[in-house]
C-alpha cells in the first residue's frame, strides 16, 4: 500500500493506493476541475474520480434550493425547463391564487388584468 499526500489549492489530501502512484498522478492531472478535488473525494473514491473525470461537475450551493437556482441559471433560465418539469415542480395553484388576488379580476369566462 502506498500513501500519497497531495496538496492542491492549499488543500492537503491523503490518498492510499494499491497501484502505481505515478499512474494515478498522471491521471489526476487530466482532471479539468482540480480546484474541487477535495469535494469530489468526499463523495467518490479516487478510482471513480479518475474513471469519470470527464463527467465531474461541482456546483457551489449552500442548500438544495441554491443548487436548483444555480443550475437553472446555468441552463439559461426557467424558460429552458420542459413543460413536464414545470408541472412537476412549480406550484401553479399558488401562483394563480396570487395573480387572482393581486393582479387579475375574475369574470364569467376568465380573468381581466387589473388596471
Amino acid at each position: 500500500m502506498h500513501v500519497f499526500v497531495l496538496c492542491l489549492n492549499y488543500t492537503i489530501v491523503t490518498l492510499r493506493f494499491k497501484d502505481n502512484i505515478n499512474e494515478y498522478a498522471e491521471k489526476l492531472e487530466e482532471i479539468s476541475d482540480l480546484d474541487h478535488i477535495k469535494e469530489f473525494l468526499e463523495v467518490y473514491s479516487i478510482d471513480d474520480i479518475i474513471d469519470n473525470r470527464d463527467d465531474l461537475d461541482f456546483v457551489e450551493a449552500g442548500d438544495a434550493e441554491d443548487l436548483a437556482q444555480e443550475l437553472i441559471e446555468q441552463m439559461g433560465g426557467v424558460e429552458t425547463l420542459s413543460v413536464e418539469t414545470l408541472q412537476r415542480y412549480f406550484n401553479f395553484g399558488s401562483y394563480g391564487r396570487d395573480l387572482a388576488i393581486n393582479d387579475y379580476a375574475k369574470t364569467s369566462h376568465g380573468y381581466v388584468r387589473n388596471i
